[in-house]
């Protein structure tokens, strides 16, 4: 049974995080990374550099097709990361120790929750790129975490965002967000349930009323520096 692996300082065992948070190694998990991952791709080329920011053990950005940096303040994390990345960076998300418009893209996945200071961490994640910031963010009021909240009395993190608020901190940064609301895992994880779920997960993510309870929130912004 796996311990506990979350400090104050975030998660710090990459294994751990894995098969905990993502998880990885079951069907639903693979389905989410896979969703995720596919949604992402559709932003990112080839020639690009991308700074992954919180990126933990690089399991999102590990298959990006551009130059992917790593930055976390977690030293085990970084060390798997370092594995899969082309060059990591210990640093906090607050205060990145790059230079402006040094990068093409900047990247961060569910790290917004661990940080105090969120639209501090934007206005970083602004300055070092030269071409778009992407944020993907688990949904808070996702349809899982609202049945989870109300069926089986697990409680919502209030870290996590709701699709308002990670667009009200782009815009109050001078962001122009494009916000896309992506899949959402299944409440069943097995085999059979993931294979009938697709059509569901297309009308979440395509429906008005609806998408707004999808799992992750991705969103987005075109910068123009000279």
């Amino acid at each position: 049974m796996l311990r506990s692996v979350k400090s104050s300082n975030g998660w710090q065992d990459p294994e751990g995080y894995e098969a905990l948070s993502w998880k990885l190694g079951t069907p639903r998990g693979e389905h989410v990374r896979q969703r995720r991952l596919r949604a992402v791709l559709g932003l990112l080329k080839r020639n690009e550099s991308l700074l992954d920011v919180g990126a933990g053990p690089a399991t999102l950005s590990m298959d990006f097709p551009c130059r992917v940096i790593a930055c976390d303040l977690s030293a085990p994390m970084l060390k798997r990361a370092k594995q899969r990345a082309d060059d990591v960076i210990r640093c906090d998300a607050q205060h990145l120790p790059i230079r402006d418009a040094s990068v093409d893209v900047s990247f961060e996945s569910s790290c917004l929750y661990l940080v105090s200071e969120k639209e501090t961490m934007m206005k970083e994640m602004q300055r070092v790129a030269r071409s778009r910031v992407i944020i993907f963010e688990s949904n808070r009021l996702s349809l899982r975490r609202l049945y989870e909240k109300y069926f089986k009395g697990v409680k919502i993190s209030p870290e996590h965002p709701s699709p308002n608020e990670v667009k009200k901190y782009m815009l109050h940064i001078g962001l122009s967000p494009r916000m896309r609301m992506v899949g959402f895992s299944p409440i069943m994880g097995g085999s059979l349930a993931l294979k009938i779920w697709k059509p569901i997960e297309w009308l979440v993510e395509s429906c008005p009323g609806l998408k707004m309870f999808a799992g992750g929130i991705l969103a987005y912004a075109n910068l123009e520096k000279h």
